[in-house]
């Protein structure tokens, strides 16, 4: 009798488009983590609103992209 002993495997899947994340389309580490408070009615913290995402390396090129388009200042639509 032999007895084979398999790891626990961990899949990641993409949160931008849904694909499996491997080491050929992960090489990045795209992950980003948004913090943020959801609040009640009167304007108090109560619980999380943030997350953690995971991306592969093609939707983490447009997230950062994204990100660093509001960063400088080109998303300008809540300053009206």
């Amino acid at each position: 009798m032999t007895t084979t002993t398999v790891p626990a495997r961990t899949v990641t899947t993409c949160d931008g488009c849904g694909i499996e994340c491997t080491n050929k389309n992960r090489s990045r580490s795209g992950t980003m983590t948004l913090r943020a408070d959801q609040l009640d009615h009167q304007g108090t913290p109560i619980a999380n609103g943030g997350g953690i995402y995971d991306f592969c390396d093609h939707c983490v090129s447009l997230v950062m992209a994204a990100v660093l388009e509001v960063i400088a200042g080109k998303c300008r639509e809540h300053r009206t």
